[in-house]
């Protein structure tokens, strides 16, 4: 079986990299699969003793969809403890830490932000978000 879609133009920066799918002319299983990008973000944060409010650690922001977002982002991995939660307004999205979280650790979530049509009845854009956080060990001091 061929695989019918294949993934380019990575995007690096210092804390991640983002692949944006690219469909052959005439490829009508790529064009029909809506996941339009796959990223990968590393966030390295210290160890939280204690978190008066919910702390944003990962901002998504939308592009194209500014005038009728009609965006969901939800946690599908790694969340089995609920120390995560995600608020959508508008065209940007959030993945906010609601407790503490002491390292040294490694910590993966993986995003899913669906992107519908203005009547909520079709999926127009998938993008899957693997998030890596690296938590520091307790502070020595």
């Amino acid at each position: 079986m061929r695989a019918s879609s294949f993934f380019s133009l990575l995007i690096a920066d210092e804390d991640g990299v983002v692949c944006s799918k690219f469909c052959q002319s005439g490829d009508l299983a790529c064009q029909l699969n809506k996941t339009m990008t796959v990223s990968w973000q590393f966030l390295p944060l210290p160890s939280l003793d204690f978190i008066s409010s919910p702390l944003v650690i990962l901002n998504i922001r939308t592009t194209g969809y500014a005038f009728y977002p009609n965006l969901k982002l939800t946690i599908q991995h790694g969340n089995n403890d609920r120390l995560f939660d995600t608020v959508v307004r508008g065209d940007k999205a959030v993945l906010r830490l609601l407790g503490p979280l002491q390292g040294p650790m490694e910590r993966e979530l993986v995003l899913e932000l669906v992107n519908r049509n203005f009547a909520g009845t079709l999926v127009a854009s998938r993008h899957i978000s693997h998030v890596t956080i690296f938590l520091e060990g307790p502070s020595p001091f």
